[in-house]
């Protein structure tokens, strides 16, 4: 398992408690720049800067990644024929 994030709305030390699963691997990344991980079978975009603070702060921020970051997540799923969900 791969998760992404710029961090712009959180921290590292919310993965602190993953530090030790050798199954998950974490991946600093604005996912409005094209990226690509490497083969996954199943893409989750869960990025959205989540609260009316961050959304007053980020608003432009908050456009780009439903559009920009959907877009390049969708390519990533199409590139590795992955599921998109």
């Amino acid at each position: 398992m791969i998760g992404v994030d710029n961090l712009s709305t959180g921290s590292e030390s919310n993965l602190a408690h993953l530090s030790g699963e050798r199954r998950f691997e974490f991946v600093e990344q604005d996912i409005c720049q094209p990226f690509d991980i490497g083969a996954v079978d199943f893409v989750f975009n869960f990025a959205s800067p989540a609260s009316p603070v961050d959304y007053a702060r980020l608003g432009v921020e908050t456009l780009l990644v439903g559009s920009a970051g959907t877009l390049n997540t969708l390519e990533i799923a199409r590139r590795h024929k992955a599921k998109l969900t």
